[in-house]
């Protein structure tokens, strides 16, 4: 009698196992999925010319000078780095490199910039739609 508990359990645990394997599988196949549809969606803002892209942004700040900084920018108005040097406590050269830090970051991963340089005004800018916006401020 022993014996007969002993296979009953095997195949039950043998049961598990494939319905784990099942569900790994297709786990594996949606997240594929997933990130085929984002890399389409990015083609599709792409191809339509999307002015604006909506992006996350919390997850490439890595400290608190650059979430000041990017607090500073969250009002809309574009932002030279003299003026925001007093303001953060910081040289000019320091909030230059803290905003191409961010750009090379976000663009390794997101394949754009969120900060956009105006020659002609000489300042920065937010480039995208940030979604996470109420959660910097």
């Amino acid at each position: 009698m022993g014996s007969r508990k002993v296979k009953k359990k095997a195949k039950s645990g043998d049961r598990q196992g494939a319905l784990k394997v099942v569900l790994v599988s297709k786990l594996a196949s949606i997240e594929h999925r997933l990130t085929a549809i984002e890399a389409y969606l990015r083609e599709l803002a792409v191809i339509t010319g999307a002015k604006k892209r909506s992006i996350v942004l919390s997850p490439y700040l890595q400290d608190d000078l650059e979430h000041e900084l990017v607090r500073r920018f969250l009002d809309g108005e574009p932002h030279k780095t003299p003026e925001l040097a007093p303001l953060m406590g910081k040289d000019r050269r320091q909030i230059l490199r803290l905003i191409r830090r961010i750009n090379r970051r976000v663009k390794h991963s997101e394949g754009v910039e969120p900060f956009r340089f105006d020659p002609g005004k000489r300042n920065w800018q937010l480039a995208l739609e940030i979604v996470d916006r109420k959660e910097l401020q």
